[in-house]
């Protein structure tokens, strides 16, 4: 997988968004206020047609930690997670630190992991969140950066210990180093969940804080207010579109997480724009 780097000014970063999430009317005529910093290569094993998405996200200290996808049984749908971290921060060298250790009978999608996040680093430990986008038999795994870098260390990343949550997900996003916002569907309807990671894999604590998305699960994002974002993936009955973007004020999806009474996206929050599609957030 191919990556780039732009730079642009602040007040741009909406034309990012929707550069990347496919509205081709505004690429045009703003992608030409970026200038190209670099491209790098994702290291690959195997023949290219073996190859799955990449997700990846940055450490703590900067470096990119990666993990691709080496289709195995393409009849199946299955692939191998494996580990690459970068040697510097911004040296977009990398080493293959091994495969991602699941648990026995754990699946993983040739179409690559749903998503890979690394918590802010905000007072607790830094923890690291990794979804196996398989839909059949979901999950999402929970581990520690430092748990991370001793093993990469060691040699001996199978030693790794991950708490894995038997969570449907599509996207996700830290809150804080300890919740994880999951957005998923059910039935026909789709919803934000707030994993709570202190919480045993066995009996997580995931309380809906969003649903009655009429549609697709999309992508879900906080900003520096603790605000929370999510969107409709893809409108079965709506009444949203595909796109529409809605923010929930922090004050809002936390009495909503206390009370255990969800906030309905149709009926409540702020829409804030409609693109293409919401997977981006």
């Amino acid at each position: 997988m191919k990556t780039t780097e732009r730079r642009g000014s602040p007040q741009r970063s909406l034309a990012i968004l929707l550069i990347f999430t496919g509205a081709a009317t505004v690429a045009a005529a703003d992608f030409d206020q970026y200038e190209l910093v670099g491209s790098f290569q994702f290291p690959t094993v195997g023949a290219p047609k073996d190859q799955g998405p990449v997700v990846f996200d940055n450490l703590s200290d900067g470096r990119l930690l990666a993990v691709t996808t080496v289709i195995t049984d393409p009849s199946n749908f299955l692939g191998s997670p494996k580990v690459y971290l970068e040697t510097r921060a911004g040296s977009r060298s990398f080493q293959l630190a091994g495969d991602l250790p699941l648990p026995a009978g754990g699946r993983w999608s040739e179409f690559g992991g749903a998503f890979l996040r690394v918590s802010p680093g905000n007072g607790g430990p830094v923890q690291v969140a990794v979804g196996n986008n398989e839909p059949g038999a979901p999950l999402v795994g929970v581990f520690l950066e430092s748990d991370l870098l001793s093993a990469v260390v060691a040699a001996d990343l199978a030693s790794l210990p991950i708490d894995w949550y038997g969570l449907d997900h599509f996207g996700a996003a830290w809150f804080d180093d300890q919740q994880l916002a999951i957005n998923s569907a059910a039935s026909l309807t789709s919803g934000v969940r707030l994993l709570d990671t202190t919480s045993p894999p066995a009996a997580p604590v995931s309380p809906l804080v969003i649903d009655g998305i009429g549609g697709a699960s999309a992508g879900v994002g906080f900003d520096s207010a603790g605000n929370l974002y999510t969107a409709n993936g893809f409108a079965f009955g709506g009444p949203s579109a595909t796109g529409d973007i809605r923010r929930f004020d922090a004050a809002d999806w936390q009495q909503a997480l206390a009370s255990g009474t969800p906030l309905n996206f149709e009926q409540e929050g702020t829409h804030v724009d409609t693109i293409l599609s919401g997977g981006s957030l």
